[in-house]
């Protein structure tokens, strides 16, 4: 129901969903033409002649009538959180991730992100990017982002981590910056990162009726794996 109260207002469900500024630039219009058209009707009729007053009123009611039908009509997009499209695309982006193509990967996941900002899984996949290439502020913003969707409460055990980790990277530099060592964040062994990556790989694989892993016991709660038609398999691109 409140959903169509936001179509009455031309423009508001684009900017309130989708944050966008062509939505929001029209909704921004709309209210000041109305405005001073009432200002032009009930204050000051002195301002324009009847007769041009009545027309702009016209033309503004068939505007909020096309707008209103409009936003109506794509609602049910505006609302998806992804589409059968952005979901091979984020595939994709898995394979470059797992792959270690960091920049690949980002391409894809800023695309997905563009077009469907509440997609909260693609966006938990560009924070993990972002670490990887040592970028810990962007990710520290995109965490921000993601926690105030609603589509991230699925996904706040995997927020805790990647902030968890980031924050112990950026404390890693400071310390080494400041012992004037050579500034390089990597695992704490070769055997250990492949490990890690190891363990990854079999977390984005594995089917929902297989036994869980550690942090799958810690949180059962998590949305499925788009990826795999059949199988499901929770993605949680957390690794250090």
């Amino acid at each position: 129901m409140a959903f169509r109260y936001v179509c009455l207002i031309p423009g508001l469900p684009a900017a309130w969903y989708r944050g966008m500024a062509g939505g929001l630039f029209i909704s921004v219009l709309f209210v000041w033409s109305v405005c001073l058209l009432m200002l032009a009707t009930f204050v000051w009729p002195a301002w324009f002649s009847l007769w041009l007053v009545r027309v702009l009123w016209s033309l503004l009611s068939v505007f909020w009538v096309y707008e209103t039908l409009r936003s109506w009509a794509s609602m049910r997009e505006l609302l998806s959180i992804t589409s059968e499209e952005s979901s091979n695309k984020f595939c994709r982006a898995q394979e470059e991730y797992l792959k270690g193509n960091w920049f690949e990967a980002e391409a894809i996941l800023l695309e997905i992100v563009h077009r469907f900002p509440r997609d909260a899984e693609a966006l938990l996949l560009l924070v993990g990017v972002l670490r990887h290439t040592q970028r810990w502020q962007p990710a520290l913003r995109r965490l921000k982002q993601l926690e105030l969707l609603d589509t991230g409460s699925a996904w706040r055990f995997e927020i805790q981590q990647e902030r968890s980790v980031i924050e112990r990277a950026i404390s890693s530099r400071a310390t080494e910056s400041v012992s004037g060592e050579e500034v390089v964040v990597v695992p704490n062994s070769a055997s250990e990162s492949r490990q890690l990556i190891e363990t990854n790989v079999e977390h984005f694989t594995k089917t929902a009726v297989g036994p869980l892993t550690e942090t799958e016991s810690e949180n059962p709660d998590a949305p499925q794996d788009r990826c795999h038609s059949g199988n499901a398999s929770k993605v949680s691109p957390v690794d250090e």
